[in-house]
């Protein structure tokens, strides 16, 4: 890798860790809130119970994701977050480099 390009290969490996490490956070994070908040609202109702349960998954998700794991993939160059090149896969096997994604977003390194 040059010190003016991006590499494709080690941009989608950086991507794809990042993407499993963000799956394994959020399911361990996920599980005991989900519970214990769905718990609660099973007593009000079973619908508001189901709504909390998989809502509170997709928050948290949202929640790591936005302050966390975008800056797990920075830019070798300029240091920004490259997490946009990629697809946003939860599934760390499904996670790619978007097609239109050819160059750092803040210092604008070409991807190869």
């Amino acid at each position: 890798m040059s010190d003016e390009s991006i590499s494709h290969k080690w941009l989608h490996a950086k991507l794809a860790r990042a993407a499993q490490r963000r799956s394994i956070v959020t399911l361990l994070f996920w599980t005991p809130i989900a519970l214990y908040l769905a718990s609660l609202a099973m007593q009000v109702n079973k619908t508001l119970g189901a709504i909390v349960f998989f809502g509170t998954g997709l928050l948290v998700m949202l929640v790591y994701t936005r302050w966390i794991f975008r800056k797990s993939v920075p830019c070798p160059i300029c240091g920004g977050s490259l997490w946009d090149c990629g697809t946003g896969n939860f599934k760390p096997r499904r996670m790619r480099v978007r097609n239109d994604a050819l160059c750092c977003p803040h210092c604008h390194a070409d991807i190869v």
